[in-house]
């Protein structure tokens, strides 16, 4: 098995470092400098600096690229190594708009490289015909996503699920009430797993077209909250499995054993619920137009099966620190809760309708550049390109990590400050300084990337946090009396790290 990955992933990266060879003789401009000037750490060193007594051993990602950042500058390569190939890291958000705007109609996004053998090698029978947006290339991505994309990126589609997902807010609502301590009215320290649970009943109303009732009983769910346990796991994994030197192309270390344990149970067990709601949908009826997961079954079963996968296991950790994010930042500014608070005031929204709420929207912006969820975006060069005046070859990774350049003082005025009225082009609510959108450095800020591979699932996403954020203000005053220094670790994306205790006070009439 371990000699069939092998075989399959090396003849895929020796067709990148044949086109690598090919476009490296290929005509650049005149100016810029070669590839191979590009500064970065040794194959030696970057071995060693990951073993432990390493100085980037358990270090998080988001540390390693700060560390080299700090050694080589704002553009570096990280060499190929274990059947791994180049990436080159920058920070510069010009680099980002040219590669963003040359990388064709079939943008490719470095894959990970354990998904694409989990899919394509070890569970064929399910992934060999549509392995998903994240492990298919090309002409294989191209078509899924043209498949998915008018039901998916449909704006009517997505406000079809707001009654159901104003039922899961007010569950959670109905927890936090239940479960905050009588005389502080403080969270205590697993109110990250309620939400979860909360993430988990949202997304999965459209990924399973089920409403699971983590919220209400999640011992009634025990796969449900096995799924929960086992993403966070395997996000871990795929940190040092896929970004990190490992030797698991060649041997079958624990960390391979481990996440091929946990995507089993995750693939068995996601598989379980779609056919629970074809089965229910089969006896009681439903409306085609209701549900993602029957017009995509419709079109094609594997592809809603893959749909749904990936929809859960991208889903659910997005959507805890997306809410994690806002909360944390409106707790922290009393003052711009207390404007969003006037806002929504009025907002009924007892059966999902979402009024126009720009301040809201704001508010959520302004979260993802304090607390993002992620910590930038990748791609594979689509043409030559001359990155921070270097030569870059078609078919090279780039990793563009946006997450450190927010709270630059060249892209932002006042970045230390939560200022939602920064995104605000009617120049509504600005305060005496203003704060104006920052129009001159357009790729600073691409919390759910850009072009035809942006997210999937970001309209979704929007809406769970524009009613679930409304409500929430609507009925409490939200705070949170501990630093928030370290709040997030990166495993790919940035999760909570510490206990989520905020207060949620019944707001006075």
């Amino acid at each position: 098995m371990k000699i069939s990955i092998h075989i399959c992933l090396w003849f895929q990266n020796f067709k990148s470092f044949c086109y690598l060879k090919d476009d490296l003789r290929d005509n650049f401009p005149s100016y810029g400098k070669p590839y191979h000037a590009i500064p970065g750490p040794r194959k030696s060193e970057m071995f060693i600096s990951f073993l432990p007594g390493g100085r980037l051993h358990n270090k998080s990602l988001l540390e390693v690229y700060s560390q080299w950042r700090h050694d080589f500058g704002d553009i570096f390569r990280m060499p190929a190594l274990f059947g791994k190939r180049d990436i080159v890291i920058t920070f510069q958000p010009n680099d980002y708009q040219t590669v963003f705007r040359t990388e064709g109609s079939q943008p490719i996004r470095k894959g990970l490289d354990i998904v694409q053998y989990y899919r394509k090698v070890h569970r064929p029978e399910i992934f060999k015909h549509a392995a998903g947006l994240v492990a298919e290339q090309g002409d294989g991505w191209a078509h899924f996503r043209s498949t998915v994309n008018p039901v998916m990126m449909n704006p009517k589609t997505t406000k079809l699920y707001a009654p159901k997902m104003s039922k899961v807010a007010d569950a959670f609502l109905e927890l936090i009430q239940q479960k905050r301590d009588p005389s502080t009215n403080e969270m205590s320290d697993n109110f990250e797993s309620y939400v979860n649970y909360w993430a988990m009943d949202s997304v999965c109303l459209v990924a399973l077209d089920t409403d699971l009732g983590m919220i209400r009983n999640s011992a009634a769910q025990p796969r449900a909250k096995a799924i929960i346990d086992g993403m966070r796991e395997f996000f871990e994994l795929l940190l040092e499995l896929d970004l990190k030197p490992s030797l698991w192309k060649y041997v079958a270390t624990p960390d391979y054993r481990r996440v091929i344990r946990t995507f089993d149970e995750i693939t068995d067990t996601t598989i379980y619920y779609i056919d629970e709601a074809i089965k229910r949908d089969a006896v009681n009826g439903s409306n085609v137009e209701e549900s993602v997961l029957q017009r995509l079954f419709n079109i094609d079963r594997t592809v809603a099966i893959v749909m749904a996968m990936d929809l859960v296991m991208g889903g659910v950790d997005n959507s805890t620190s997306a809410l994690t994010s806002c909360l944390l930042s409106l707790a922290k500014n009393p003052e711009k809760q207390s404007l969003l608070r006037k806002e929504v005031h009025n907002n009924n929204i007892s059966e999902g309708n979402i009024q126009s709420s720009s301040y809201l929207r704001a508010c959520i912006k302004e979260a993802f550049r304090m607390y993002p969820v992620s910590t930038g975006n990748f791609r594979t060069t689509g043409q030559n390109v001359v990155l921070s005046g270097y030569h870059v070859p078609k078919g090279v990774d780039i990793a563009m990590p946006g997450q450190l350049l927010q709270f630059d003082e060249k892209y932002y005025e006042r970045p230390n400050e939560y200022l939602p009225e920064r995104w605000l082009r009617d120049g509504s609510h600005l305060d005496s300084t203003g704060c104006p959108l920052n129009r001159n450095v357009p790729f600073v800020y691409i919390p759910f990337g850009f072009g035809p591979r942006i997210c999937i699932g970001k309209r979704f996403l929007a809406l769970q946090l524009e009613i679930t954020l409304t409500k929430l203000i609507q009925n409490f005053e939200i705070a949170f009396d501990y630093p928030t220094e370290g709040m997030f670790k990166t495993n790919i994306i940035n999760v909570p790290a510490k206990p989520l205790r905020f207060k949620f006070t019944d707001v006075k009439e």
